[in-house]
């Protein structure tokens, strides 16, 4: 999961914040965790690099305040290459983060959560009808339930490549500027 930048914005604009999103990613993770005691859950939350001093503080008092069972581990990183994250995650979670346009170039499962959005959906992928947006804790929980413990692989596996942000970038201002 990434944490935007603005994560002290009110939530009346989006009707969600970052932190209202990751409290019911826990809640979700957490009925999980106790249905599946044997299993263990490692989560990575991305700060995002501009965000506010204070962002990672808000995230531990909610993983704190979640009471998590001992299968459950959450990491808190701000200055570590998303690449490398995207290459180890399992599951990509995020709400309309350039992240998760960059697990969608991975082949890796990945999801924008945005419950509570009070307004048009503007994350690019679900425009394009690439993904559908999950807007409510109860389609969290069905997605989480069958991403996380379903054994299958239902994403064809490519080659990672690094940088693919700046690979894209490239190619735009190849096509836009170099005719």
């Amino acid at each position: 999961a990434e944490a935007r930048e603005d994560i002290n914005e009110d939530s009346s604009y989006w009707g969600y914040t970052d932190d209202i999103i990751f409290q019911k990613f826990l809640k979700n993770l957490h009925t999980i965790a106790r249905k599946y005691r044997d299993s263990n859950f490692a989560v990575v939350v991305k700060i995002h690099p501009r965000s506010i001093d204070g962002t990672e503080s808000i995230f531990e008092a909610l993983i704190k305040k979640e009471e998590l069972p001992a299968n459950i581990r959450v990491s808190i990183v701000k200055d570590v290459s998303t690449q490398l994250l995207i290459e180890i995650s399992h599951l990509i979670l995020g709400t309309t983060s350039m992240l998760l346009i960059e697990a969608a170039i991975a082949c890796k499962p990945y999801a924008s959560v945005q419950i509570g959005l009070r307004r048009k959906d503007e994350f690019i992928l679900t425009k394009i009808k690439l993904s559908k947006t999950i807007l409510s804790s109860a389609k969290l929980l069905f997605f989480l339930k069958y991403a996380l413990m379903k054994k299958k692989k239902s994403i064809k596996k490519f080659p990672f490549m690094l940088n693919a942000t700046q690979n894209i970038i490239d190619i735009i201002n190849h096509l836009l500027y170099e005719k």
